[in-house]
């Protein structure tokens, strides 16, 4: 299938990110974010994530895992698929979506909590 791989200037460009990441002091595991580790226990769990969760999770993670992880991940939504996340992705790219440029009341709104509040175990977080 035609687009289902990343280029080699992708790969490249991937690579790039994370060996400059290393340089100053920033993660390159996708895990060692919080909410990052959250959407994807979610993610592996099938929970619905909802819409700007998905769409979040694609922007930060596209810069960490390769593309046939993300589809697996975000096609294991309730009502989605493999191609609807590959035309996720392919939205994401074709406009160089960043989590810096993301709305920042995103996460949250689909009633998915943004991260277990440690101050109350009770409660959820929302952003």
């Amino acid at each position: 299938m035609v687009g289902t791989k990343r280029s080699d200037e992708q790969t490249d460009q991937v690579s790039k990110r994370r060996d400059a990441a290393s340089d100053d002091a920033r993660s390159a595991e996708l895990r060692d974010s919080p909410m990052m580790a959250h959407l994807m226990d979610a993610l592996e769990k099938g929970t619905d994530i909802g819409h700007y969760g998905r769409l979040v999770f694609a922007m930060v993670a596209r810069h960490f895992l390769d593309e046939d992880e993300l589809v697996r991940l975000l096609g294991n939504q309730p009502d989605h698929n493999a191609d609807e996340a590959r035309a996720l992705l392919r939205q994401v790219e074709a406009k160089d979506y960043t989590e810096a440029r993301a709305h920042p009341r995103m996460a949250g709104t689909a009633g998915f909590p943004d991260l277990p509040n440690t101050g109350r175990p009770d409660k959820l977080q929302y952003l």
